[in-house]
């Protein structure tokens, strides 16, 4: 017999009734599609397909994985993505292989890859997409070690946009679905790795604390700031912290360890790598120019990063904005003054919120200084962080569950996890589904989305 451990992950009810976390024989999951969906599919010889002993993806081998993909989203590949899927198992290694005696042990893996992972056959960048090379390195890696740790950033929850601008979204706005569904697609991935021992899942994410200014966008920050409502954007900030722990903790039915993590430790990390490798005035250094070190994550800052940085921050080329933010004291009594008038929290004290909204709106003013260069190595070192962490702690991988997917986050990664290693290696991180707007009549994969699922 064959099977996959099944988690949901469709955008609509399911119509399989399947348990997530179960492990169920293929044959049974084939005769509920078969069933369930008359009108899309049908395997008339499954007892002869499933007795081949081959691993290459013939036309068969494609019906029993549709099969799959309708049970787990309800949802088809389209024939470009099958086509692409196919690739992919061409690439992958013979050892890989040669590993399986059965060439059904591999498809539920293979199948939710396929599912949160949109592939491209070109080896070169693409954003929103992976390469097939680097989704058959994934596997290679996944299948060589023998336990899996996987981190993920989350972007800020933001609310919808609206006229003036967009707010923190309050809890209530973000769906319980799409976090549990995100959160399925990665325990699904390391559940149906069954050789591994040991598993775990990290997210991490701004919390309430100084570094809040840091992470948010400086046209959200200082919406709250003119209007003394930062205490109040502390607050819904430890509201999201403390439901999204909730949500991925109640999406979890096995044994994987899953946790959300403050991503402050891992500021600090930048902000002493910056000032370690170029000095303190480094948020004031103009690197195009400057004599620092011209290091690789340097060279992919001023090529890759920057244009993103003019374009996302123009509070630099605004000297309207920058005299707002030298208002600072103005802004920081506005918001003092509200921290007093906030009724107590169990989530934070009104001294908590005093002192960190005092010291966001410094940190706030103290960033919004950078030179554009410098805030690209800034988000370069970053990224170029996540690899290294990565690469030095074993079987560490990578997960993109935040809004953008730019080249110089996946340059500046690979480059971290190259040099984090004694033996240099390369390294991958995936990114998942993403779509701007998800249809409400989709009918395949393209239309699923995994990142920013809080919109």
């Amino acid at each position: 017999m064959h099977s996959i451990v099944y988690f949901d992950l469709s955008p609509k009810k399911s119509r399989m009734g399947f348990k997530n976390g179960v492990r169920i024989d293929l044959e049974d999951i084939i005769s509920r599609v078969i069933q369930s969906y008359p009108d899309v599919f049908a395997l008339q010889d499954l007892p002869t397909i499933l007795g081949r002993t081959t691993f290459e993806p013939t036309r068969q081998w494609q019906d029993v994985l549709q099969a799959v993909l309708l049970a787990i989203t309800g949802l088809k590949a389209s024939i470009d993505e099958l086509r692409v899927m196919r690739s992919l198992l061409y690439t992958l290694p013979s050892e890989y292989k040669r590993s399986f005696t059965d060439p059904w042990q591999s498809i539920g893996l293979i199948a939710y890859l396929l599912i949160g992972f949109r592939m491209h056959i070109v080896d070169r960048h693409k954003e929103d997409s992976n390469s097939v090379n680097d989704l058959a390195r994934f596997i290679s890696l996944l299948r060589s070690s023998s336990e899996a740790h996987v981190s993920s950033f989350l972007c800020s929850h933001r609310g919808k946009s609206i006229p003036g601008g967009s707010w923190l979204a309050d809890v209530e706005e973000v769906p319980r679905e799409k976090i549990h569904r995100a959160i399925s697609l990665q325990l699904a991935l390391l559940a149906n790795a069954s050789h591994l021992k040991e598993r775990s899942i990290s997210w991490v994410q701004q919390g309430p604390s100084p570094f809040a200014s840091s992470t948010i966008f400086p046209e959200l920050f200082l919406r709250y700031a003119e209007q003394g409502l930062v205490p109040d954007m502390l607050l819904t900030l430890a509201k999201q912290e403390r439901f999204i722990q909730q949500e991925i903790e109640a999406g979890n039915p096995t044994s994987i360890r899953v946790n959300l993590i403050s991503i402050d430790p891992f500021l600090v990390s930048v902000l002493r790598f910056m000032r370690g490798t170029f000095g303190r005035k480094w948020r004031t250094t103009d690197f195009l120019v400057s004599r620092s070190p011209r290091m690789g994550i340097v060279d992919i800052a001023l090529t890759s990063a920057l244009p993103e940085v003019m374009r996302l921050m123009p509070f630099y080329a605004n000297s309207k904005t920058k005299q707002r933010i030298a208002d600072e004291d103005r802004y920081l009594q506005r918001n003092l003054d509200r921290a007093v008038d906030l009724p107590e929290s169990h989530l934070m004290s009104r001294d908590k919120i005093r002192s960190f909204t005092k010291q966001t709106i410094r940190l706030f003013a103290l960033n919004q200084g950078m030179h554009p260069s410098a805030k690209a190595v800034y988000e370069t070192v970053f990224y170029y962080l996540w690899g290294r962490r990565c690469a030095q702690k074993s079987g560490s991988f990578a997960i993109g569950l935040d809004r953008d997917h730019s080249r110089f986050q996946q340059e500046a990664w690979e480059l971290g996890y190259e040099e984090g290693r004694e033996e240099r290696c390369r390294g991958v991180v995936l990114y998942a589904r993403r779509v701007e707007r998800v249809s409400d009549h989709g009918s395949m994969l393209n239309d699923l989305s995994f990142r920013q699922f809080w919109r």
